[in-house]
This record gives structure tokens, C-alpha cells and sequence, in this order.
């Protein structure tokens, strides 16, 4: 079967490596909403671009789930931290990959994103970008 999910020319847009702490909870279906009490979960944002973003939790997520997710953008620059904001968002589970013991990486594709939220990610993924193009915070 071929492989829809590999190599560079799937990316709609630039996507970023980072690592910075987020907040989910499961919004559908509803068994399994109902099934985690509705509780949140931290976990690890490993990239993100404008479209979606790639988490490592602790929590096994099926496919086709969706998630309300939240994270704050920060880039930190020698002795400052530049925000960008909060950022409060739903996503559906695209792939979810298992990493070893209890560990899991979650391809997550945005849904229904504000304009201004869109545009805050975008632009932060291009600040850093351009700062790592410069030599910056390797």
C-alpha cells in the first residue's frame, strides 16, 4: 500500500521544531469524551505549522479523534521571551504512531481555526524559521 503520509511535498505549509508544553482534551466522539471525564492531559508540542502539529503524550489517541487543544507560542531570544499568545484550537488525530512504553506521537490537523489564531501561527513559524535560516537557537 502506498504511503500518503511520507516525504516533504505533503506539507501544505512550513512547519517548525520546537518543543513547548500543551493542553488537550478529547471533544469527539463522545464515548470516548465521556469515557476520560472530560479531564486535561499535558503533553509535548514537537512542531507546528500553520495547518496542524505533531504532539508526543503519554496517552494512547485513535485515529479520528478530535481534540481541544491549548498552548501558548513563546520563542525565547538570548535574555528575552517573545509571546505570541494563547492559543485555543480543535484538531483532528490523523496518525497516531507508537514510540515505546506508553508513549505516542499524534499527527494533529487543525479544524475550524480563527483567522487571528491562523495568523499568530503563521507568524511565529516564520519567526522562527527565519531566526534558525540566520544561524539562530540551534
Amino acid at each position: 500500500m502506498e504511503n500518503l503520509y511520507s516525504g516533504k511535498d505533503r506539507r501544505r505549509y512550513k512547519r517548525v521544531k520546537l518543543s513547548l508544553t500543551v493542553v488537550y482534551r478529547t471533544k469527539e466522539p463522545l464515548e470516548v469524551r465521556l469515557k476520560t471525564d472530560e479531564r486535561e492531559f499535558q503533553a509535548s508540542l514537537s512542531d507546528i505549522s500553520e495547518g496542524g502539529t505533531c504532539i508526543i503524550t503519554d496517552i494512547d489517541v485513535a485515529v479520528g479523534t478530535v481534540l481541544w487543544i491549548r498552548f501558548t507560542l513563546a520563542h525565547v531570544e538570548q535574555v528575552k521571551v517573545n509571546f505570541f499568545g494563547t492559543i485555543e484550537l480543535l484538531g483532528e488525530v490523523k496518525y497516531n504512531t507508537a514510540l515505546g512504553k506508553n508513549l505516542f506521537r499524534l499527527g494533529i490537523s487543525f479544524t475550524n481555526v480563527k483567522d487571528s489564531f491562523r495568523n499568530e501561527i503563521a507568524n511565529f513559524v516564520d519567526m522562527v524559521d527565519d531566526q534558525l535560516k540566520l544561524g539562530g537557537n540551534k
